[in-house]
């Protein structure tokens, strides 16, 4: 029922999504049909243990439905708390802040954490590639997780004939006999999901999915998540940056095909800004996005973070780069060929037998979804090839203001009273102390209530003279100015107390819970992502979307299990610390957006003298690279084991920046490429 005009309200009140209608309907897509959280809710009704594949794509869908909707469409068991992987995987635990107070069923993996083995935080078990043993329940009254080496279920057209229809040359089965096959059972989960092109999702959705499905998901396509702002600044970032972790089998026990964002592996979120300059964006993604997301996600994916997952698709890939996607891939290609070899060498060193252990497959198949080549660009010889992006960062505030006043006679009042001491932590704003009390409703991510409110004036994200005497006061000159926050357990807590408000499946009647929340210091210190976060807690907008703190942000510096504001989290991203804004200190914080350096650089452009526009390929010599071009020789390098002679090399081993092209060439000659890997790999290109 996909991609047909109209809409599906006239359908949903005949009652087609009645509960005793179509039966044996097994497979529902409903692709580009207005479909928002109003309608989605019969067909959600409906799909309860009926449907296991639903493609929802293209529609106006939030993360809201997640919470409200899909998670009732998912097995009742959690195949995530079954025992005996804890060694090779993690395993996780339920914040349980308030002794006596039961968190509902359906909220668990939203509160759920990691809690690493000696083996599962650099993914080095010996045993992390054997399949699971087939679980026997007599009575089967409770679902186990899949062994792992199943091949994926489809649910193409042309598989779903041959299913019904017999194979080629095969008689035509019996209707009874059809109806036993594994596509037509009615299913006990959900399993593939679909929900590309709805531009209302974002990665928090991606992550309330995964934590409400309880393991069940087997395929997930979402291309492009859209990376929540909160309307607070004039450009857009798609990508998928710091939920590696909910793609490991301890969250996604039986997840073997996830089509997916480019991000997930590159660290690289695709900025989207119609009035800016395609490549000037590229270049800015690829430096200063990629470096604070690297910065803030240490964790990027790698194929041993999920031996089970069979077949990945990153979407949304740029066509040129100036080197950090391509060296990205390349890796990515290494450690997929370095997984290979690995699982070879174990099932090589298992005895023969029938009653061995079966062996994990290990990602056998990759797909690179690219975009359309960016136009050519009239401007980009001779300014482009020279862009420092870092450079821009240290640009005057002047004219660039986040808030368009932030130059008023009160501000630049209270900027000259206040000075931070020598060593002292750096203004970063006020919070609105006082205006909060602890114990606060708040809603969830996916509620709808953690939209940000409007962002405060500017003078009230300054330090002004009373906060500076009150520090004084409390003996710690040298806090943040929005510190203590609201909230919090005392004066020199590095928590505060929230009170969230759940809904509860079973009852109208909501739960309540109390969290305490980790907010570090208050101290700036040599640790940049904390400094970071911190500053970002004195916008009460970015005080939303708590859960317990995940894998990267543990490496960061974030104690184990400690709840965490993540939505202050993820805007290290894209807001702007007053470090960066070279004001030395003084400037207002993020008070400049990202998309500041991108307009700096477009009147750099307009002011330097026209010149012609160059070809396609002199885009390439001038610091852009065709990533295909990359991808094709260093796969030609390592399927013959050594670099290709009149190509620019761009394997891992090409480091060596001030060297000539000769110098270069010859020290690779001396060593072999990285391992070829034999799986499948497919490019797609737009047209």
């Amino acid at each position: 029922m996909s991609n047909v005009p109209g809409s599906l309200k006239g359908i949903i009140k005949t009652g087609t999504f009645h509960q005793g209608a179509l039966p044996n309907l097994r497979i529902l897509k409903l692709r580009d049909r207005d479909l928002d959280e109003a309608s989605l809710v019969p067909i959600a009704e409906y799909c309860r243990q009926r449907i296991w594949s639903l493609d929802l794509g293209q529609n106006k869908l939030t993360d809201s439905c997640v919470r409200k909707l899909l998670y009732l469409c998912f097995g009742v068991d959690d195949l995530t708390a079954q025992k005996g992987h804890h060694e090779v995987e993690g395993g996780l635990a339920t914040v349980q802040d308030v002794p006596g107070v039961d968190i509902p069923p359906m909220w668990r993996g939203w509160f759920s954490y990691i809690v690493e083995s000696s083996f599962s935080t650099t993914f080095t078990h010996p045993d992390r590639y054997l399949a699971d043993s087939p679980v026997y329940d007599e009575g089967n009254q409770r679902q186990s997780r899949l062994t792992g080496n199943e091949p994926l279920r489809s649910d193409r057209v042309e598989d779903v004939k041959i299913a019904l229809a017999g194979g080629p040359g095969q008689p035509v089965p019996d209707w009874h006999d059809v109806r036993e096959a594994d596509i037509c059972k009615p299913p006990l989960s959900l399993t593939h999901v679909y929900l590309s092109g709805n531009q209302g999702f974002t990665m928090e959705g991606v992550e309330s999915i995964f934590r409400f499905s309880r393991g069940h998901i087997q395929h997930f396509d979402c291309a492009s998540p859209a990376i929540a702002t909160n309307g607070q600044v004039p450009f857009a970032l798609t990508g998928i940056l710091g939920r590696s972790h909910l793609f490991r089998p301890v969250h996604a026990s039986n997840l073997r095909s996830l089509r997916i964002h480019h991000s997930l592996v590159t660290h690289i979120p695709t900025l989207n800004d119609p009035s800016k300059n395609a490549l000037m964006a590229l270049k800015y993604a690829e430096t200063v996005l990629h470096e604070r997301a690297e910065m803030a996600y240490p964790q990027a994916f790698v194929p041993d973070l999920n031996p089970r997952l069979q077949s990945l698709t990153l979407t949304c890939l740029p066509r040129v780069s100036t080197g950090p996607l391509i060296d990205k891939l390349i890796r990515f290609l290494v450690s997929a060929a370095d997984q290979e070899e690995a699982v070879r060498m174990q099932h090589s060193a298992l005895p023969v037998s029938r009653r061995g252990p079966a062996m994990l497959r290990g990602l056998r198949h990759i797909r690179l979804e690219f975009e359309p080549c960016p136009p050519e660009d009239e401007n980009v010889n001779g300014t482009f090839e020279n862009l420092d992006a870092k450079a821009l960062l240290n640009s005057s505030t002047d004219g660039f203001s986040f808030f368009g006043e932030a130059s008023s006679a009160k501000t630049a009042a209270a900027k000259a009273e206040v000075q931070p001491k020598e060593g002292n932590g750096k203004s970063t704003g006020s919070g609105g102390n006082g205006s909060h009390r602890a114990g606060k409703n708040l809603e969830v991510p996916g509620s709808g209530g953690d939209i940000a409110a409007a962002s405060p004036a500017p003078q009230d994200l300054l330090c002004t003279s009373k906060d500076a005497e009150d520090a004084v006061k409390a003996g710690q000159p040298d806090r943040l100015p929005h510190y203590p926050l609201p909230g919090a357990l005392d004066a020199d807590s590095e928590y505060v107390r929230e009170r969230l408000s759940l809904g509860n499946q079973d009852s109208v009647n909501e739960t309540t819970v109390q969290v305490s929340v980790w907010v570090g210091t208050g101290k700036r210190g040599p640790n940049r992502t904390m400094n970071r976060y911190m500053a970002n807690l004195s916008r009460e907008s970015l005080r939303t979307h708590i859960r317990p703190a995940t894998p990267d942000q543990v490496e960061a510096g974030v104690p184990v299990g400690a709840c965490i504001y993540n939505a202050a989290w993820d805007a290290i991203l894209w807001l702007i610390d007053e470090d960066e804004n070279g004001n030395g200190g003084d400037g207002e914080r993020g008070t400049i957006p990202l998309s500041t350096s991108i307009a700096a650089t477009q009147d750099r452009a307009r002011q330097a003298p026209k010149q012609p526009s160059p070809r396609r390929q002199e885009h390439h010599g001038q610091g852009m690279r065709d990533v295909v071009d990359a991808i094709r020789q260093f796969r030609a390098e390592t399927r013959t084991g050594y670099p290709q002679k009149g190509m620019a090399p761009t394997s891992p081993f090409d480091q060596q920046a001030g060297e000539s092209q000769r110098q270069r060439r010859l020290q690779q000659q001396r060593q072999p490429a990285p391992r070829h890997w034999t799986g499948t790999l497919e490019v797609l290109l737009a047209s």
